[in-house]
């Protein structure tokens, strides 16, 4: 029985080996077979290793990032080993994009699947495939790619693709069929193979690496190279015959170097140098509109900073860097500052809207602008050219990259965007081949950016990353600046940091606690909105439209301007507080004036209507209001500095007068500052108390100051007997008066 039952297992077996579904494993096997042994004719392994590039760093090109790739093999004394393949002769390899930083590169070696190993240098770029070309010293053992003529190929059915990969045991040939994923093509006539492509939106750099394919017939005939997962049949230049062309139109990397001297020697690219004036007044600088709606702390200006800007016509820049809206009011000089030529005095023309961009305006001079022509915009697969200008060990420097364009895709505000292969800075300007400009790179700054960052969510809504601003799609590079944003301008010294205001004072209804003892947490959202106002300033916006003390206000809406139709604004703040680091041994009672509410009132701009929601009572009201700028306030206040008293004072404005109970007609000066050592230091005046009287004499402001010193010295006598008021106290100081500089105005 046994016997019998083997012998018809056995007769099973026969059978299962000759049916149909065995004859065509084998029959698949024989193609996939020929697809391999073509791949490993013609593939080679690329091995790079990399340094730290000192000299090429000096020449402007930018330090390692590291988190590069580059970087973490260098780092981990690892080389990148990608594959290649030999075309039209033995000593041409193509790969794909590397993208790797100037002088990264220490040494490059090709190994073929015998193990040869020869080597190599880094020579070109491909202009409309997304490969590079590498050089050997000497002939490889490896064969080149006999492709057809493109005829031949365009009318095949390409069918399967292949390459070399580093596995885990060694070095690996595969291949798959292009059949399992097939699409049209949405523009062109060919068919596509591939899934759809989701870039980001914007000069992000592409969401995947890339590697180089074989592109062969099931009978193993190679038709062409693949660069990329996705392959247009219709519209990428894929086809061998093509690719070999491209080669004799590579761009040199060398090429790229003598570009960026180019553009260093004489370019639409000038340097611009901003000085600020010193910051006065109780808050850091603030920047940008995005960080400025936020609160978040900048660091101050730096008046050796160099900025660059674009020669739009014979008296603009535009300089594709964001400014910091604090800083602007405070810009004191700008000018022109190329290398050997004489400076040219500018100012501040006013911000592109929705860019991190601003414009200067030259005096009496003039540069040669960019042409009127829009040069097309990089195409999908094409490569172009990304200049950076910078400033380091006291030169200009300069460096051209290349990049890639992936074509477009939807963004902000329902818009397409130029996507690159590689992350694009800000501050770049963006080149075609033939070194015109084609745009520039800038940081996308929409004007309703409120509507994510002022509700103090802590996400990403309002960092909508870098775009392109393509002189293709905006018109001639002059149209830009039509429509400039100045409602922020630069300002007197006394007024560089007026502010507007709404003219009250608040505590923010600090959660759900509060909320319920105030019986708002409805209106409040159990206390996550809310600003409970405890003053009310005379004459103010505020007191104008009706406010009174325990109002709360809930939210601001935008009614004019670009941003009327965003939703309103939750109004909130982290509770505040009288100590802001000063040295100073009394303590400033008046609140900072750069609170949240004065900040969404600054990103609106002077004159801007808007309407405020409050809760009063149990009823919920709207006041319509405009923007208005604040009186002085202890920032912008009047001031001088008596150099032989080493006092500094100030006039004393609305804020300082109500924390400290003063009546608006109260004679009295502000204590700014007091010079370590001085007659004053000496008399124990301190910092932010006030000076009210001389020798029984009111003061009213630093004048009369200034005028009863002055008299007292021409008098002869060696003191004077001051009133100071220490909060709610006063005291009298006996002020030594010697021979004084004439006063410095602060």
């Amino acid at each position: 029985m046994r016997t019998t039952a083997a012998w018809a297992a056995m007769a099973l077996l026969l059978s299962l080996s000759s049916s149909p579904r065995a004859a065509r494993a084998a029959d698949e096997a024989a193609p996939l077979a020929a697809v391999l042994d073509r791949i490993e004719r013609h593939a080679v392994e690329v091995s790079l290793q990399f340094q730290r590039d000192l000299s090429a760093e000096a020449d402007g090109a930018p330090p390692p990032d590291p988190d590069s790739s580059s970087e973490v093999f260098r780092r981990w004394r690892m080389s990148l080993r990608v594959p290649g393949f030999v075309v039209r002769d033995r000593r041409t390899v193509v790969a794909s994009d590397l993208f790797l930083p100037p002088g990264a590169v220490k040494s490059v070696e090709v190994t073929g699947r015998d193990g040869t190993t020869v080597a190599a240098r880094l020579q070109a770029f491909l202009p409309r495939c997304g490969g590079v070309v590498l050089v050997t010293e000497k002939d490889l053992t490896t064969e080149p790619v006999p492709f057809g003529d493109a005829a031949d190929a365009a009318g095949a059915a390409a069918l399967f693709v292949g390459s070399l990969a580093e596995g885990a045991r060694g070095l690996e040939t595969w291949a798959e069929s292009l059949g399992t994923s097939r699409r049209r093509a949405f523009r062109g006539g060919g068919t596509s193979w591939g899934k759809p492509e989701r870039p980001t939106a914007g000069l992000a750099g592409a969401v995947a690496s890339r590697t180089v394919d074989l592109v062969v017939r099931e009978d193993g005939t190679p038709l062409g190279v693949r660069f990329g997962a996705a392959l247009d049949l219709g519209t990428s230049v894929w086809q061998g015959a093509n690719v070999v062309a491209e080669l004799a139109q590579a761009v040199p990397f060398a090429r790229l170097g003598e570009r960026a001297k180019e553009m260093a020697e004489g370019s639409f690219v000038h340097q611009v140098r901003i000085a600020f004036r010193p910051a006065s007044g109780e808050s850091p600088a603030l920047g940008g509109a995005e960080a400025f709606a936020r609160g978040a702390v900048e660091a101050e200006p730096d008046d050796d900073t160099r900025w660059w800007g674009l020669a739009l016509a014979p008296d603009l820049l535009l300089v594709p860097t964001p400014m910091p809206v604090a800083w602007i009011p405070r810009i004191a000089h700008v000018s022109v500052e190329d290398a050997g030529d004489p400076v040219i005095p500018a100012e501040f023309e006013g911000r592109l809207r929705g860019l991190g961009a601003f414009v200067i305006r030259l005096h009496d001079a003039i540069v040669d602008p960019l042409p009127a022509e829009q040069p097309q915009a990089p195409a999908a697969e094409r490569a172009f050219l990304v200049h950076r200008a910078a400033w380091r060990a006291g030169a200009r420097r300069d460096v051209v990259e290349y990049d890639r364009s992936l074509g477009s895709a939807r963004g902000y505000g329902d818009r397409s965007y130029l996507v690159s292969e590689q992350p694009v800075p800000s501050g770049s300007f963006l080149l075609d081949l033939e070194g015109r400009v084609v745009g520039f790179a800038a940081d996308l700054l929409p004007e309703d950016v409120e509507r994510g960052t002022a509700r103090g969510r802590r996400d990403e809504d309002g960092a909508r990353g870098v775009v392109a601003a393509l002189f293709a799609e905006r018109g001639a590079p002059a149209n830009l600046t039509k429509e400039l944003d100045r409602r922020v301008m630069p300002a007197a010294s006394s007024d560089g940091r007026r502010l507007p205001w709404l003219g009250v004072e608040y505590e923010p209804v600090r959660g759900p606690a509060v909320a319920e003892a105030l019986d708002v947490s409805g209106p409040t959202r159990d206390g996550a909105r809310g600003l409970l106002v405890n003053a009310v300033y005379e004459g103010s916006p505020a007191a104008k439209a009706g406010l009174r003390v325990d109002d709360i206000l809930l939210s601001a809406r935008r009614t004019s301007g670009p941003g009327s139709d965003a939703p309103p604004v939750d109004l909130r703040d982290v509770a505040g507080t009288v100590d802001w680091g000063d040295d100073s041994e009394v303590p400033r009672p008046w609140a900072p004036r750069q609170n949240a509410l004065v900040r969404l009132l600054d990103l609106w701009g002077v004159g801007t209507s808007y309407e405020l929601e409050l809760q009063r009572g149990t009823e919920t009201q709207r006041l319509a209001l405009a923007v208005e700028a604040s009186p002085r306030d202890v920032s912008t206040a009047h001031g001088v500095r008596e150099e032989a008293t080493g006092l500094s004072i100030k006039e004393l404005t609305y804020e300082v007068r109500h924390a400290l109970h003063l009546a608006p007609d109260a004679p009295g000066v502000l204590v700014a500052r007091v010079e370590e050592g001085s007659p004053a230091y000496q008399a124990r005046i301190l910092a932010n108390e006030v000076l009210r009287e001389l020798d029984g004499k009111p003061v009213t402001d630093p004048e009369t100051f200034l005028k009863l010193l002055a008299k007292a010295r021409a008098d002869g006598r060696p003191q004077v007997r001051a009133v100071i008021l220490h909060l709610d106290r006063s005291r009298f100081v006996d002020l030594r008066v010697v021979e004084a500089a004439p006063p410095t105005p602060r």
